[in-house]
């Protein structure tokens, strides 16, 4: 909750991580579904960021509403999913969506 206390305090954003306990198919098409159901589309900014993770299929995605993602484009996403896997394939599975927090932290400042 700091970490992402301390994202938001940088940024217009907002962030969530949504932890699923059981499996999935399709990582990144449900992690769209429940960043929708969250509606976090409609934030005035379009700077949402949602970390979805299903924690028995062990796959997770980011997504990243337009407003954030015209901010920081595509290779931000990318190094960040390779971070946090990093974390993840070690089983730090509290230090990978950490690290995808922090990420965003250093990336994304007031106004962006």
């Amino acid at each position: 909750m700091q970490a992402i206390r301390e994202a938001e305090s940088k940024t217009s954003g907002e962030v969530r991580v949504h932890v699923k306990r059981g499996a999935t198919k399709d990582a990144l098409a449900e992690a769209k579904r429940v960043f929708h159901r969250l509606a976090m589309h409609r934030a005035k900014s379009r700077k949402g960021v949602l970390i979805f993770v299903s924690w028995k299929s062990r796959q997770f995605a980011i997504v990243g509403d337009e407003g954030i993602h015209r901010a920081v484009g595509d290779a931000f996403w990318n190094e960040t999913r390779d971070r946090m896997q990093k974390e993840f394939s070690k089983g730090e599975l509290v230090r990978g969506i950490l690290t995808g927090i922090r990420s965003l932290t250093d990336t994304v400042t007031e106004g962006n």
